[in-house]
């Protein structure tokens, strides 16, 4: 059950005493008048005091529509932020921390340095990546094993796109690839 916050006063808005604590009457005539202008004049005190609780409500419901503003304007400047970043950020590049030096692998590199292999066999081209890299980033044991494992997710995604290409290709094609 909830707890009353505001009171609308006067709550019983025709109980009138018409006679006196000894007894005797207050109004000698018009008790019906009395009744009804007292009814009235509680009437016009419980709209007063109504509008006053109601101007209370609305004033604290301001305050809470400029808290809920001024966080959807903290969101709304984060969101630029992050639009920003996204639309900056390239995919294709990931960074690795190898040291001093940082690399940066791009798939076109990494393909790059298949090529120079000169392997024709994607397990041996792939295998000469791995030590390529490796070689050539001397890095901690940790960004090892981060290294490797994007070297070994690009090899799965590039060997699914060779086997693709592959499909398409006569027999013929296909021996003078795989050499």
């Amino acid at each position: 059950m909830p707890f009353v916050q505001r009171v609308v006063e006067p709550r019983l808005l025709s109980r009138v005493q018409l006679f006196n604590e000894d007894g005797s009457v207050r109004v000698n005539d018009g008790e019906l008048e009395a009744v009804t202008n007292f009814t009235l004049c509680s009437a016009l005190k419980q709209l007063a005091s109504l509008s006053l609780v109601a101007d209370d409500i609305f004033k604290e419901l301001g305050d809470q529509l400029k808290l809920i503003y001024g966080r959807c304007e903290k969101v709304k400047v984060k969101l630029v932020v992050l639009g920003d970043k996204v639309e900056k950020f390239d995919p294709k590049k990931v960074p690795v921390r190898s040291g001093s030096n940082e690399l940066s692998l791009t798939r076109g590199f990494l393909v790059d340095v298949m090529k120079q292999s000169g392997y024709k066999r994607l397990e041996d081209r792939g295998t000469y990546l791995r030590e390529y890299l490796e070689k050539r980033t001397n890095c901690p044991t940790q960004n090892l094993n981060e290294l490797r494992h994007i070297v070994s997710h690009f090899m799965a995604q590039f060997k699914t796109r060779w086997e693709n290409r592959t499909e398409h290709l006569t027999d013929s094609q296909q021996i003078m690839m795989s050499g």
